[in-house]
């Protein structure tokens, strides 16, 4: 059949409407399975969404907040809620913040800077440090005799002194009692006599010295700082002599608190200190080391060493004996004051960590415990020198009172961070000590050898290290901004 095209778009253009619904038709279905394809998945994406949304406000209404303080509740999260956390957070963290400052300030005490000039100072010349060494050991002497003052030792009066008394007494009874001078021979009943007279003033000497004494010890037992001449310093080294006398300001004050300021050697707990040692003193691998059993290693020379020499004075006859215990000889090397030597580590060493090594001009900072490390195989603590801290051990032999023994060992740690490591009892030879003129008073003794942990805190100690000591003991060494001015000054200049 013949179609005619122009008799067909004569009728098309009669009938647009009809032609073009006619060609929507035909469009629609060959597209529409195409079209509703893509419908559906765009759908199906849209109802995906939507119930996930559901699900998210179910898990909403059924969350579970907890501001700490109280118990889980199930809450909306508000803005209310918000709040709340953030306060109670803000107040932890000012409680932490407050319990940081407050251990800073427990653990710094009453300690203070003995020369401004020298630490943590400038580096000075070394003819000008040559100036500053004799000056600084007569401070830390005097500082020594301060201290000792303000614990109201004592000690009992010198053989010379009680010699001479006793012959003035001597004389004074043969010339008013019995009536005779030196030359004359005494009869039994007279020479009992002048014997119970020669005692019983002796033993007032004694009395009279212990009604004014606080605790048993001499200036004279303390390894006190020398200053040689020949020798040549170094700040790090001046720096050990003021950190050992913190330690020792720290121990000896613990020990009058616990005697109390009114107290006597006759009716206090803490009656007289025999030996006195540091370790782990300006070092990283001796903090848990036992005591060293060799003689004389408690000190080097005089350099101000680690501990008390022996006793001196009267305390050198058989009341002496009883220092010469576990805690009389401790290792030397930390214990000089200066930079300590670094052994090669072990079960017995601690974290042990390499020496600091001058590279050049500049100091390469020695590895140290992460915050808060421990090795519970050298102590019942597990305490180690580490990044937040610093431990020093004392080896302290004490005459104490009997009475009540387990309470004053326990008050020796109040507001301070002293812990007892260790500790061993022995018999303590009183009559060999009254001889001496040690009165202990009326309640029995024994001698106590302790361990005492002491833990110092770097957030202030640090401030005054030499830069030698703070590599040593790895911590970073701060930027001298100044000079570092002063080369931009000078590039641009």
């Amino acid at each position: 059949m013949n179609l005619d095209g122009k008799k067909i778009l004569a009728v098309i253009k009669s009938n647009v409407v009809i032609a073009v619904c006619v060609v929507v038709i035909l469009g629609a279905l060959v597209g529409l399975p195409y079209v509703s394809q893509g419908f559906e998945e765009s759908v199906k994406e849209a109802v995906d969404k939507q119930e996930k949304s559901y699900k998210d406000l179910a898990r909403i209404k059924n969350y579970k907040i907890t501001i700490p303080g109280s118990s889980p509740t199930k809450a909306i999260p508000n803005k209310s809620i918000i709040d709340s956390i953030n306060d109670v957070a803000n107040q932890r963290k000012e409680q932490s913040v407050g319990v940081l400052e407050a251990a800073k300030s427990v653990s710094r005490g009453q300690h203070v800077n003995l020369d401004d000039r020298l630490f943590p100072g400038r580096d000075l010349p070394d003819y000008e440090l040559a100036v500053e060494v004799p000056r600084f050991q007569k401070r830390v002497v005097e500082e020594y005799k301060s201290l000792l003052e303000d614990v109201n030792a004592g000690w009992p009066p010198e053989p010379d002194t009680v010699v001479k008394s006793l012959q003035q007494v001597q004389q004074q009874f043969l010339d008013q009692n019995l009536r005779k001078d030196a030359s004359s021979t005494l009869d039994e009943e007279e020479i009992k006599m002048l014997k119970s007279e020669l005692s019983e003033h002796r033993t007032d000497l004694y009395l009279r010295e212990a009604e004014d004494t606080g605790i048993y010890l001499n200036l004279s037992q303390m390894d006190l700082p020398v200053y040689d001449e020949r020798k040549v310093y170094e700040k790090s080294e001046l720096f050990g002599w003021q950190w050992k006398f913190w330690v020792m300001e720290e121990i000896l004050h613990a020990f009058k608190n616990v005697n109390g300021d009114k107290t006597t050697v006759l009716n206090s707990p803490i009656k007289r200190v025999l030996s006195m040692q540091l370790r782990g003193l300006m070092s990283l691998d001796t903090a848990g080391s036992a005591p060293a059993t060799s003689s004389g290693s408690g000190s080097s020379g005089g350099g101000g060493g680690g501990g008390f020499g022996p006793s001196a004075g009267p305390a050198a006859g058989p009341a002496a004996g009883p220092a010469a215990g576990p805690a009389a000889g401790p290792a030397a090397g930390p214990a000089s004051g200066g930079m300590p030597s670094r052994s090669s580590g072990g079960p017995g060493s601690g974290n042990a960590k390499p020496k600091v090594e001058e590279a050049g001009d500049e100091l390469v900072i020695a590895e140290v415990a992460e915050a808060g490390s421990s090795n519970r195989d050298l102590s019942i603590t597990g305490r180690i020198s580490n990044e937040l801290y610093d431990v020093v051990l004392v080896d302290v032999s004490l005459i104490m009172s009997k009475d009540n023994l387990t309470e004053t060992l326990q008050s020796l740690s109040d507001g301070r961070f002293v812990t007892i490591r260790n500790l061993s009892i022995e018999r303590a030879d009183v009559y060999g000590a009254l001889q001496l003129g040690f009165l202990y008073g009326p309640s029995p003794v024994v001698k106590v050898n302790l361990t005492l942990e002491t833990v110092w805190l770097r957030s202030w100690t640090r401030d005054y290290m030499p830069d030698k000591v703070r590599a040593s003991l790895g911590i970073e060494l701060e930027k001298d901004d100044s000079s570092s001015d002063d080369d931009d000054e000078d590039d641009f200049s």
